[in-house]
This record gives C-alpha cells, sequence and structure tokens, in this order.
C-alpha cells in the first residue's frame, strides 16, 4: 500500500510529480525577487529621506517587510505545491485537499507539542555545536591560507549580514519585530520550504543520502553568506536527519528557532544593538 499522508507523507513516491521546474520557480520568487523589491523600497527610502531620524525608521520599516513577505511567500508557494501536486493525487480528488492534509504533507499534521519544544529546544543547543564546528574548519583553512589576524576579520565578517538587518531597525517595536522574524517566523518558514518540501521532492527522486546533502547545500548557499556556508550545509544536514528520525517537521523548527534565538541573543550581549549600517 502507497504511502501518502501523515508522518507517511515524507518517504511517498508522489513527491516525484512536484517538478524541478516547480522548486527552481517558487525559490526565485521567495527568496530573489520579493524581498529584493522591497529593498529596492528601502533604497529609494533612504534616499529620500535621508539619514534622519524619519528615514531610518522608515527604511527599517521597509526592511521587516521585506523579510515577513519573503517568508510568508515561501510558505504560501509550499501549500500551493502540496495543494496543486500531491493533495488531488493522494484521494484522486480535485479539490486541492483540506488543510489537515496538506499539513500532513509537509511534516506539521500533529499540532505542535511541548515534547516538540523541549526535543527541539535541546536540539538547537547540539546545532550550535555543529555550526561551531563547521566555523571551527573554516577558522583553520582561513588561517593557513590568510594568517590568524586577516582570518578572525574574516570570520567577524560574517557575522555582517545580521548585524546590519539589526542596525536597520532602530526603533523598539522593530527590534522586537526582528526578534519574532528571525527566532519564529524566518525558523518556521525556512523548515516548511527546504525540508518539508523541496527535501521529500528530492528524497522521492534521488534517495535520503543525495536528497539530503543536495537540499542542505541549497539550504547554506540560498544564506548568501560564504563564510558561514560550511556551518550552514552541517546544521542542514542535521536538521534534515531530524525530520527523517523524528517525521514532524515540528522539533527540527523548535531546533532552528532556538539556534537563531541563542545566536541573536551572543549577539546582543557581546556587542549591543548597532545603531547604523555597517556598525
Amino acid at each position: 500500500m502507497e504511502e501518502t499522508g501523515g508522518p507517511a507523507g515524507l518517504a511517498s513516491p508522489r513527491w516525484q510529480t512536484v517538478t524541478h521546474r516547480d522548486l527552481m520557480l517558487s525559490l526565485l520568487i521567495g527568496i530573489l525577487v520579493v524581498p529584493n523589491l522591497f529593498g529596492l523600497a528601502a533604497e529609494w527610502l533612504l534616499t529620500a529621506f535621508g539619514e534622519s531620524a524619519a528615514g531610518r525608521a522608515a527604511r527599517g520599516s521597509a526592511f521587516l517587510i521585506a523579510g515577513f513577505a519573503q517568508e510568508i511567500t515561501l510558505i504560501g508557494l509550499a501549500i500551493l505545491l502540496v495543494r496543486r501536486r500531491l493533495a488531488p493525487l493522494a484521494e484522486g480528488r480535485n479539490d486541492g485537499g483540506s488543510s489537515d492534509e496538506l499539513a500532513d504533507w509537509i511534516g506539521l499534521g500533529d499540532p505542535p507539542a511541548f515534547s516538540h519544544l523541549v526535543n527541539g529546544a535541546s536540539l538547537g543547543l547540539m546545532l550550535l555545536v555543529v555550526e561551531s564546528i563547521g566555523s571551527g574548519l573554516v577558522y583553520a583553512v582561513l588561517v593557513a591560507l590568510f594568517g590568524p589576524e586577516r582570518a578572525q576579520e574574516m570570520l567577524a565578517g560574517s557575522q555582517a549580514q545580521m548585524l546590519n538587518w539589526m542596525a536597520a531597525t532602530p526603533e523598539p517595536w522593530q527590534q522586537y519585530a526582528l526578534v519574532l522574524l528571525l527566532a519564529a517566523f524566518g525558523p518556521l518558514a525556512e523548515e516548511i520550504w527546504f525540508r518539508g518540501v523541496l527535501y521529500p521532492s528530492w528524497r522521492a527522486r534521488f534517495g535520503v543520502g543525495r536528497a539530503m546533502l543536495a537540499q542542505s547545500a541549497v539550504f547554506g548557499l540560498l544564506h548568501l553568506n560564504l563564510i558561514a556556508y560550511p556551518a550552514l550545509f552541517l546544521v542542514g544536514i542535521v536538521l534534515t536527519l531530524i525530520y527523517e528520525r523524528r517525521r514532524s517537521l515540528w522539533p527540527a523548527v523548535f531546533a532552528h528557532a532556538t539556534l537563531n534565538a541563542v545566536v541573536l541573543a551572543v549577539l546582543i550581549l557581546q556587542r549591543g544593538w548597532p545603531q547604523s549600517p555597517g556598525w
């Protein structure tokens, strides 16, 4: 009997009906087109208002809208793909399936439980170790190539992206919104897309090992941070293993959220909240 909904949805051969064109077009729209449109708006606001308080606040708002729009787009496209390609086939219907069936396909069929939170938080701390290993390997290579002083500068530069995000949100409400985006909404959207849709689609075609490696490679690449890429690749591998073992996406979501929250908290404790871009 063919596996379809619920936890078995991960292993269903029906995932092959989600084409490479579906996946790449969705990534193009969700990762590049939507956020860059809002990014252009933020640059226009910077030009129009300059470095005044109103200009910085407007630019921060545009940045936050871009971030949330990207994550909402990824979730929406994931739901659209499952609705169009998978849910009707599972039951031989053409209505796109119920919301419960759609959630089953992407590993969110069971409501989030306290056990998911506890397991995810502990696994998130493990992810910190994995990320540290990846960063340590990068540092060792950079030291061998450029010397320790330059290696430290390059490794510190890999944090510039998050620091600039923080600097772009000077208002207190914007800072709370950024924490929500980075530590909650972003991890949920990324897990739904990368582990909930992209991974099972490739898993059905290439098998567990190759799909895990390929999906993690794309996950790391799309963060656009070359120095942090090895660490992000390893984090992607572990998050995929969590989904494979648990057959629920919730532990991976909470692990991802814990990792982001701890990294953000460490940056704030070490440096405070930066007040200007490029800080």
